[in-house]
């Protein structure tokens, strides 16, 4: 899993992955000396999931700045890929 996560980019360090709960994964990484934190829950409820991207300390009070986007429901993975190329873009600046 974490190759599938991680695909091309080479700047991710330190990557970690749990499932805290069964309706949550979250994945902890340094990218380019920024903390990442992605943070994926999904709502059986109204078939939604919900990811959260953090830089900065993940669990501190340090955090650079949250992102939180809602889609329809998608696997853990295909979220945590995208949370991991939010979290890419906005490091890097590229984020619209």
């Amino acid at each position: 899993m974490r190759d599938s996560l991680l695909g091309e980019s080479a700047s991710i360090e330190g990557f970690q992955w749990s499932a805290p709960r069964p309706d949550t994964r979250l994945v902890t990484a340094l990218y380019r000396d920024h903390p990442v934190c992605v943070k994926v829950l999904q709502d059986v409820v109204s078939d939604g999931t919900h990811t959260f991207v953090t830089l900065g300390d993940p669990g501190g009070m340090a955090a650079e700045r949250t992102i939180e986007y809602i889609t329809d429901y998608t696997s853990f993975e295909d979220a945590m890929t995208m949370g991991l190329e939010v979290a890419r873009a906005a490091a890097d600046g590229r984020e619209a």
